[in-house]
This record gives C-alpha cells, sequence and structure tokens, in this order.
C-alpha cells in the first residue's frame, strides 16, 4: 500500500478502532488489568513494525528485556519487509518472529487475524510497544490478549491518540536518545504502574551501537556486485553512504545537493576512496541524480 493509505487508513479506521477496543476493555472490566500472580512477564512480545533503523536502536532494551528475564520466551511482530533488520540482530528464535504484509488491505487484515492465533499459541502474556505514531501497534498490543501492555502514552498533551488501555504508561521524552526512550519501557516493567508518569527512575546510557558480525559468504558475494560496477584493487577504501531516509519521515531526508556535494569532497580528499551509495530499489533515482551532480561514474 501507498503510504499515503496506510496513514489515512491509520487514521480513519485507527482511532475509532482503539477507542472502542479501550471502552469494550472498561466494560469487561480487564482496563488495566495487571497479572494475577504480579509475577514476572514470562511470554514476552515486543512490537515495531515500520521502521528498520528503530529495531536497530531497541537492540540494546531488547537485550536488557531478555538478561533481567531469562526465563522468559522472547517474541517480536515486524512488517514482513523490515524483518531483515530484526534477524540481523540474532536476538530472536525464527519461529517466535511474526511478519505481516502491508502490501494490501486484504493481506493485513488476514495478518492481524493470523497475529491474533499467533499470540494465543504463544501465550502472550506482556507486551511492550516500540511504536510511537502508529495505531496498529496499538491495536495489536490489545488483540494480543497480553495482561500487561507497554508502550508511549501521550498523557494529557495535546497530539496522537492510541487508546487508554495500557498498564505501563511511559513517557517519550524528545531530550532523549531513542535507544533510552526504548530503554525506558523495559524500566517501566517493574515500576508501579500508577506512578505518573512512569518510569520514575534514571534511564541508564545504551551499550556501543550494535556490531553486526561479518559474514564470510555476505562479504564475498557483496565484493562480486561491486567489482562488476568498477574495477576495485586493494588500495581502494570504500565508503558507504545510505542517502535515502525514506519516505516514511521526510523530515529525516537530506537535500540531495547536500549528499553530492559531500561525494565530491571525499572524492577530492583521497583518490583512493570508492564512494558507494546504498539504499532500497526506490532509492535508484535518487542515487543517479547524486551521482550526476557529483560528476561520478554513473551506476549500473
Amino acid at each position: 500500500m501507498k503510504l499515503s493509505t496506510m496513514r489515512h487508513i491509520d487514521y480513519f479506521v485507527g482511532v475509532p478502532a482503539t477507542f472502542a477496543l479501550t471502552g469494550l476493555l472498561r466494560l469487561l472490566g480487564r482496563g488495566r488489568q495487571r497479572r494475577p500472580d504480579g509475577g514476572q512477564p514470562r511470554r514476552i512480545l515486543f512490537i515495531e513494525l515500520s521502521e528498520m533503523g528503530s529495531t536497530i536502536l531497541a537492540s540494546a532494551a531488547i537485550r536488557r528485556v531478555q538478561e533481567r528475564y531469562p526465563g522468559a520466551q522472547h517474541a517480536f511482530a515486524i512488517f514482513r519487509k523490515n524483518a531483515v533488520s530484526l534477524r540481523l540482530l540474532d536476538l530472536f528464535d525464527e519461529r517466535h518472529i511474526f511478519t505481516l504484509r502491508d502490501d494490501s488491505l486484504a493481506h493485513m487484515a488476514a495478518d492481524v487475524r493470523a497475529f491474533v492465533r499467533f499470540c494465543r499459541a504463544e501465550r502472550i502474556d506482556t507486551v511492550i510497544d516500540l511504536e510511537l505514531f502508529s495505531r496498529i501497534s496499538s491495536i495489536l498490543s490489545l488483540l494480543s490478549g497480553a495482561k500487561t501492555r507497554v508502550g508511549f502514552h501521550n498523557y494529557h498533551g495535546e497530539g496522537l491518540y492510541r487508546g487508554e488501555h495500557l498498564t505501563h504508561r511511559v513517557q517519550y521524552n524528545p531530550y532523549r536518545h531513542m535507544s533510552q526512550n526504548f530503554l525506558a519501557l523495559i524500566e517501566a516493567l517493574e515500576c508501579d504502574p500508577d506512578a505518573i508518569p512512569l518510569p520514575k527512575r534514571a534511564i541508564p546510557v545504551p551499550p556501543p551501537p550494535l556490531q553486526v558480525p561479518t559474514n564470510a559468504e555476505a562479504f564475498a558475494y557483496v565484493r562480486q556486485q561491486l567489482e562488476s560496477c568498477y574495477p576495485l584493487t586493494s588500495a581502494h577504501r570504500l565508503v558507504v553512504v545510505n542517502h535515502d531516509a525514506g519516505s516514511l519521515l521526510p523530515i529525516r531526508t537530506w537535500p540531495l545537493e547536500r549528499f553530492a556535494e559531500l561525494v565530491r569532497r571525499l572524492l577530492d580528499a583521497d583518490s583512493t576512496l570508492l564512494v558507494v551509495l546504498m539504499g532500497i530499489a526506490e532509492s535508484e533515482a535518487s542515487a543517479r541524480a547524486i551521482v550526476a551532480a557529483a560528476g561520478a561514474r554513473p551506476p549500473r
């Protein structure tokens, strides 16, 4: 589906759906129901659907949960097109990764039904919603059947409505790095859920950025692809530039002329440098524009 279509569905369907589901939970007396045993979470589900980068940034929070609750089972729900970023982390067993398709409304509806069956089969008792803006993740956390639901909440501020069903409501802090905001969700699990806002404790600084181990087979494949485009030698040094932040949040995108200037400066500074523009298939047109503006050799 187009991004604009997804946004319309998220608003015109998501708002009434989260409102209705929240009301239904309250009528059933389950709005902010806690685990009856008051114990630790046993079957935890993370939800981060739409952003590959956020999945990487959440790795410290995920590791914190796995270290804190080593006996728990951990699962993850993500859009299928973004699942590669999750698999790079190597933090989840493949059978505990649930993917949803977003290419059509019919596929998404079918996968939401499959998601409910997945959660029931896995007996999910705790959901950690890593999304900031999406209402679909809020709906999924409700449909999971989990008694403990942790996520970002706007409290009395203006802005996005995502329902009033969270048992542990965490205030998003724009002055902290996103990885620390994700860690705040984890810290909230061990706080009094009635405290406002959560968590009322210092948020630890996350460990260094994740480093993915080198896979020899993948390295050889990438090297072969690069050599088919340019005659690489042992003297060359590679600089990889991800020039396209995607259409989800256009404000993140740097103007193409800035990237072209960056490429020119890199190439002028060192004759041994080879700049590689990296991106998804939709980034090809912008990559060619940068190459043309920089006066570099066009990609194949």
